[in-house]
């Protein structure tokens, strides 16, 4: 996004790495990519970029994107209760525990 296109591509850590983090290591990898989308958003140069072939702004992309990663969350969710699994609480409180 800082280069004004969003290129279907990214930087990924190594699986085995991230299985090693703790609880406390995660959150501060997430509040980390926080600020990170705090900055492009309220402070990039580019308010637009190029995504999926047509210029859009900055923050419909990245709403698109969290959006996304919802539509994941649900799968998630029912692959719980397709095996039958108690959905964790950290989960619940994650999403909001008044709609579970």
């Amino acid at each position: 996004m800082k280069a004004g296109k969003l290129v279907k591509s990214c930087f990924v850590e190594d699986n085995e790495k991230i299985a090693r983090l703790d609880k406390n290591q995660m959150l501060k990898q997430v509040n980390q990519t926080d600020v990170i989308i705090q900055k492009l958003i309220e402070k990039s140069k580019n308010k637009k970029i190029y995504y999926w072939g047509n210029e859009r702004e900055v923050q419909t992309a990245i709403s698109w994107l969290l959006q996304h990663e919802q539509l994941h969350f649900g799968k998630l969710i029912l692959y719980f209760a397709k095996l039958g699994l108690k959905i964790p609480k950290n989960l619940k409180v994650m999403w909001g525990e008044k709609y579970f």
